[in-house]
């Protein structure tokens, strides 16, 4: 079959799709993702052989539907059993479906990957037909570069860096099928006017502009990083939220997909935290933390579990100014101030990491909060009440350059201290940290209350429930997602056996509750390298980590590890380090001297040092590359509105012109290239008769722009304004009042072109002399 627009073009769209298929088979999301490259194949050559049908439009869309749906299908029942029928394999395939839906619709996590496989092999199918469909149907290239480039990025953003050739290799092929179809375009012009014209300028074409593509890759791979932008990532944080929503939507629909994060993200930890399958940490810096003590560098807690992950429930948002003392839950002994200073490996408006109880921080802060005391549950100030924060957010640009200095309250409790602390717990405690599914299994409590028969206090049975995770659940990241229908902490305890960090504090947690222990689970990074000549921290990525924290009457929130790859924390058996709150202490005085006292620390840090960065080169180059594309499209689409405008000439005169133009071409009156400005003028004129004398005065005025040795003078330009000023109005009613008229002439010309198509009868075809005539 022959392809009018050039082998060359469909070659270069069948590529661009294969670099979308590789990059997600490549970045190992689920097993089996081989079958979207056969289903983007298939839509493209179903959408190809569409477009030469004779057949009506939406005949012809019904059967490229049906025919991709066979062939999704066909995809699917081989990536569930290739010995398996398609009758077998559709029925699995409905049974997959079945189940995915019930339990999203339930609200629930679903880790399934049947179901997002068979997205991705829909969405395979669907760009292959659509992108095939605008080429060579329509031949709006610059809509499938939109929709190919879309789909290009989001995969991108969510795969390793590795996928970056691919990413390389499809700007390449759409920058030079972009020039092969305007080229097509304009030979297809020159053709229906008989112009001549030297037959190899396309190849011309594509030879210089496969040159100028080459050196625009190139110089795109060396330009800095436009993301370290302060402006830019303000941009990006101001419109970033509803994506992080998404984010957080798509991790529930979809918890058992292998995820890659390409940077680091502003905010990692959303409101929803999914039990999924197998994990794949990278080694990018987070951020750079100077302390004298620390652990844990907490970023959001989160207090219900469903059955399938975990939610924080928190409604409430504020803005904290910028050394603003946050607020607290209430008065807790043995507790130290901690001073941090934290440098962010990230360019943005993003999460804020910290000991646990920040304090005070000296950059404005947007926080995610609820009360703990009824009085204060509707007042929108969050200090009308005692308030627990649980999420924490900078409202400024962060960078190397930009850090933030923190102080926190953090609990040096001793275990007889946690030990005698008793478990008469505050109300908002036991009605929010005690919250357990109804249809967890039975066994997982009765577990818990075998490991802890020995012990008579919360302390020693967290320590038991702790100790037993750290000696039988064995510390693994490459895990298989859990049944569908199977509560992960009952899998995890009674058949798996095996998990990270989010499955042993998920399993502490649930237990503890189960016991009456109040307890909640805490998520951001956990140690670092520690340099000891500076005394800082360097957290990765592959530092991520989820911990416990469970309640104790006057000392709060107390951290547990149960992961067995991190080392236990280590408490002294009595009250017996310097510096501390004890017990019947003045507990508000002593925190508010050592606060003012860390204030005036503050105020004497100078310009921190910039700490080298490890990024990835690949990571940047994307970053590049994206940053880069999204300024030359806006700069391109800016001018491309202003040629249509016609402000692109110097000129207000011939800008005048062009306008009317461009309103009688929506009233149906085209210039002929053979047409003189008076004779289109003329035409247009007994178009709209009111109007004529305004039109000719234009025309006139035009003419005498153009060949004119020194144009027009200003008195004529500015009357040719006011006559436009007069124009405008009656172009715009006249339009108004044809669109009837256009809209019945433009059906009329679609029924006769049908008619006229080669296929029917009566079609036109061109005699042996040249000329036109019907058969």
């Amino acid at each position: 079959m022959q392809v009018k627009e050039g082998r060359l073009s469909f070659f270069l769209l069948m590529l661009m799709l294969l670099c979308i298929a590789w990059s997600m088979e490549l970045a190992g999301w689920a097993e089996g993702l081989y079958v979207v490259e056969w289903t983007t194949l298939g839509g493209l050559a179903l959408g190809f052989l569409m477009t030469r049908a004779g057949w009506p439009r939406a005949l012809r869309h019904l059967a490229g539907i049906v025919a991709g749906a066979w062939l999704v299908v066909a995809a699917m029942t081989r990536y569930i059993g290739p010995g398996s029928g398609w009758r077998d394999g559709l029925d699995i395939l409905s049974y997959h479906f079945d189940v995915w839906l019930r339990t999203v619709v339930a609200g629930q996590s679903s880790a399934d990957p049947t179901v997002f496989v068979l997205l991705m092999t829909l969405l395979g199918w669907w760009l292959g037909y659509s992108s095939a469909w605008m080429a060579f149907g329509t031949h709006k290239v610059w809509h499938a570069l939109a929709l190919t480039g879309g789909a290009m990025l989001l995969v991108v953003y969510g795969s390793p860096p590795e996928v970056a050739p691919f990413f390389v290799l499809y700007v390449f092929c759409a920058l030079l099928l972009a020039v092969r179809m305007y080229v097509y375009t304009q030979e297809q012009s020159w053709d229906s006017e008989g112009a001549h014209y030297d037959r190899d300028i396309g190849f011309y074409f594509l030879r210089d502009g496969g040159l100028l593509v080459a050196v625009v890759v190139t110089a795109i791979w060396i330009v800095p990083l436009l993301s370290s932008s302060s402006a830019l990532s303000d941009l990006w944080a101001r419109v970033g939220g509803p994506w992080h929503e998404v984010g957080d939507e798509w991790n529930r629909l979809f918890s058992g997909i292998k995820g890659y994060r390409q940077d680091y993200a502003n905010i990692p930890f959303g409101q929803q935290l999914a039990l999924g399958g197998p994990i794949d940490l990278g080694d990018e810096i987070v951020m750079w933390v100077e302390t004298d003590g620390g652990r844990y560098w907490r970023g959001a807690v989160y207090d219900r579990y469903d059955g399938t992950g975990w939610e924080n429930t928190d409604t409430l948002d504020a803005v904290i100014t910028a050394d603003q003392d946050l607020p607290l839950e209430g008065e807790h002994e043995l507790r130290r101030l901690v001073k941090q200073t934290v440098v962010p490996n990230w360019a943005g408006v993003g999460q804020v990491f910290g000991l646990a109880k920040p304090v005070s921080i000296d950059i404005p802060l947007a926080i995610r909060y609820s009360f703990t005391d009824l009085a204060g549950s509707d007042a929108a100030d969050p200090f009308s009440a005692p308030a627990s924060v649980s999420l924490i957010r900078s409202r400024i640009p962060l960078n190397r350059e930009r850090p933030y200095t923190l102080a926190s309250s953090a609990s040096v409790a001793d275990a007889e201290s946690l030990r005698e602390a008793g478990e008469v717990y505050p109300t908002w405690v036991t009605r929010r940290y005690l919250q357990l599914p109804s249809a967890l299994p039975p066994r997982v409590g009765e577990l818990a209350q075998g490991i802890v028969a020995p012990h008579d206090n919360a302390y020693d049975r967290a320590i038991a429930l702790q100790d037993y995770l750290r000696r039988t659940i064995e510390y693994r990241e490459d895990i298989e997602p859990r049944p569908p229908d199977r509560d992960p902490i009952d899998y995890l305890l009674f058949d798996s056996r095996a998990g990270y960090c989010n499955y042993y504090a998920s399993a502490m947690v649930v237990m503890a509750r189960s016991l009456g222990i109040p307890s909640r689970l805490a998520v951001g990074y956990v140690g670092g390298e520690l340099d000891d000549e500076t005394g800082v921290y360097t957290v990765r990525e592959r530092d991520t980590h989820a911990w416990v924290e469970v309640h104790f009457p006057r000392y709060g929130w107390v951290e547990f590890e149960p992961t067995a790859s991190e080392e236990p924390i280590s408490r002294p058996d009595a009250s017996d380090e310097a510096g501390i709150d004890r017990p019947g202490g003045d507990v508000d005085s002593r925190l508010e001297r050592d606060l003012d006292r860390l204030k005036d620390d503050l105020e004497d840090v100078g310009d921190p040092v910039v700490i080298a960065s490890s990024q990835r080169e690949s990571s940047r180059a994307f970053a590049a590359f994206a940053g880069l594309l999204l300024t030359v499209a806006v700069v391109a689409g800016a001018c491309w509105v202003l040629k249509r405008r016609g402000v692109d000439s110097g000129s207000a005169v011939r800008s005048i012109y062009r306008r009317m133009c461009s309103y009688a071409r929506l009233l149906g009156v085209k210039a002929e290239a053979f047409q003189t400005p008076y004779e289109y003028a003329s035409v247009l004129a007994e178009q709209i008769p009111s109007a004529g004398p305004l039109v000719e005065q234009i025309a006139a005025v035009y003419v005498r722009d153009l060949f004119a040795r020194r144009g027009v003078a200003p008195t004529e330009e500015q009357a040719a304004i006011g006559v436009w000023r007069k124009l405008r109005p009656l172009m715009r009613r006249e339009l108004v009042r044809r669109v009837p008229v256009l809209l019945s002439s433009r059906l009329r010309w679609r029924r006769d072109r049908q008619e006229a198509h080669p296929s029917g009868v009566g079609s036109k075809v061109r005699g042996q002399d040249g000329s036109r005539e019907r058969e």
